[in-house]
């Protein structure tokens, strides 16, 4: 009984690390033109939150300041995007975060006065 747990334990360890490695091979590189494509796409995106942030500006919902900051985050994150094309990197500006574990839990960006934007939905 032993030996069929061992062996049954043995065949699903090769099975499951043998597929990561047999799926990671497949991998190609990806079509210059997809990627010219899925850039003038990102671009756009970027363009429509950008009005969409103005438009809140606009209608009273967004402060100018906090706008700002939004607006040069979304273009930094633009930039990012752009240099990861250029040196062959297809992740999008992905952040990697190395020290997520690290981070004390009660570390948070919100402050108590903040309104998330759920509140803010009830309120208009």
């Amino acid at each position: 009984m032993l030996k069929k747990f061992a062996v049954s334990l043995l065949t699903l360890a090769f099975l499951t690390f043998g597929a990561g490695t047999a799926f990671g091979a497949t991998t190609t590189a990806p079509d210059p033109a997809k990627l010219a494509e899925i850039k003038a796409l990102h671009q756009q995106m970027v363009e429509l939150k950008v009005q969409m942030i103005d438009k809140k500006v606009e209608a009273g919902i967004l402060e100018k300041e906090k706008a700002e900051k939004i607006k040069d985050a979304i273009k930094e994150r633009q930039k990012k995007v752009e240099e990861d094309l250029a040196n062959g990197k297809v992740d999008f500006g992905k952040k990697h975060h190395k020290d997520r574990d690290n981070k004390p839990k009660g570390d948070s960006k919100e402050t108590p006065d903040a309104k998330s934007s759920s509140s803010m939905r009830l309120t208009q």
